[in-house]
């Protein structure tokens, strides 16, 4: 997905793998882009790493450094996550953990 591209108008659901490899703003605008095209009721769910506050995990450290280097973007933690939702208008619900390394991000209409 680009960042710069609108959603399509009124699904329930946007399922996303964006945040690390974006910078800051261009996260938000693809966030903000889904709340404005969401239906009543909608979802968004990120699926993400989700870092330690501290990032003292061995692979997060190499997963963010990766980011940096190729993307621009970085790896993120919870409270990152909660403040770029928040920043287009969501709401972080939950991190769901999965049997991989990734999470899934859920947001509401704030």
């Amino acid at each position: 997905m680009s960042h710069d591209r609108e959603t399509p108008p009124d699904p329930t659901l946007h399922v996303l793998e964006l945040a690390g490899g974006f910078l800051v703003s261009q996260a938000i605008t693809i966030l903000k882009h889904c709340r404005a095209a969401m239906a009543e009721g909608g979802k968004v769910l990120m699926v993400e790493v989700v870092v330690s506050p501290e990032r003292t995990s061995r692979f997060a450290e190499i997963l963010d450094l990766q980011m940096q280097l190729f993307t621009s973007g970085r790896e993120r933690a919870a409270d990152e996550h909660r403040w770029l939702y928040e920043q287009a208008g969501l709401r972080m619900t939950r991190i769901v953990p999965t049997t991989s390394f990734m999470q899934v991000v859920e947001g509401v209409a704030a």
